[in-house]
């Protein structure tokens, strides 16, 4: 059996376990990261921009985001606690495609159309908001 030295493990291949790897690489050249995928190629399943697990988004029109508080009021809050993550994420990768060349963030940055669709009255009247 051989052992190999792993700093960090990253499980599936996807956006956000690359985005970590090249984060810590950063941070140390010398860490050892494996990424484990069990498809042929990372960014092949749930990363692409119509897939929704693992994607970085804005968090505008999230309605999980946006819950009402105790005064019937929309709290943005959290959806701007999303946003201020994600362009910090956006920050980063904007920093890599500036150092390497061969980085190319518009291959895996998508811009896609969102829409919120919801139900019943009290669902609707939220959306109205």
């Amino acid at each position: 059996m051989v052992t190999i030295k792993q700093d960090v493990v990253c499980i599936g291949g996807g956006i956000m376990s690359v985005t970590l790897a090249k984060l810590v690489q950063e941070l140390d050249p010398n860490i050892h990261i494996v990424i484990y995928e069990k498809l042929n190629s990372c960014g092949l399943e749930s990363t692409q921009s119509i897939n929704n697990a693992g994607t970085g988004h804005a968090g505008f029109c999230e309605l999980n985001y946006t819950p009402l508080n105790r005064h019937n009021e929309v709290n943005i809050d959290r959806a701007l606690k999303i946003n201020r993550e994600f362009d910090v994420s956006l920050q980063f990768w904007s920093f890599l495609a500036k150092k390497y060349k061969t980085f190319k963030s518009k291959s895996f940055i998508t811009q896609v159309p969102h829409i919120s669709l919801v139900k019943g009255k009290k669902n609707i009247s939220f959306l109205k908001k």
